[in-house]
């Protein structure tokens, strides 16, 4: 039986009183997003036959723990470390050992998967961002062809605006 855990995160609230710092906050919120916006479940649902031995560390978790620890300015595995540390903000973080032998594993199929499981999260990010209501606003500077930008100050537009 498998067990899979869907607790959410610690929630976090930003405090100036120096109790219980941490310098990792906002990456822990990459973590919330990937979450969010599917990548997460869709690197889980994309390599199910790389699950190692009966481990508790799903390879998509690993993969997205990866990249938050790049995002984090990690450059070697053994910087997954400074997730692991945190684990009040980043849940349990697979060893460097667990995280080497997924690495080893991924063949160019599971690669491939990755692709699409990130082109999905991708476009799940666009359909929920907002379209803009207006490309350009219509009480913006106007620049005329010498590049000379209008008077930001003014009520309104001049009625031509000089030509050289």
């Amino acid at each position: 039986m498998w067990v899979k855990s869907t607790t959410p995160r610690a929630a976090m609230e930003v405090r100036a009183d120096c109790g219980s710092l941490t310098s990792r906050a906002g990456t822990a919120l990459l973590v919330g997003v990937a979450d969010r916006v599917g990548l997460t479940g869709a690197l889980v649902a994309a390599l199910p036959d790389l699950r190692l031995r009966r481990g508790r560390h799903e390879p998509g978790r690993i993969l997205r723990d990866l990249g938050v620890m790049l995002a984090d300015g990690g450059d070697a595995l053994s910087d997954l470390g400074a997730l692991r540390d945190q684990e009040v903000l980043f849940g349990p973080v697979a060893s460097d050992a667990t995280a080497w032998r997924l690495v080893a594993a991924l063949g160019e199929e599971h690669l491939a998967k990755v692709r699409e499981a990130r082109a999905q999260a991708r476009r799940r990010v666009w359909e929920l961002a907002e379209p803009p209501k207006r490309l350009i606003d219509e009480k913006a500077c106007r620049l005329d062809r010498c590049s000379r930008a209008c008077d930001t100050t003014s009520r309104g537009l001049p009625e031509r605006l000089p030509s050289h």
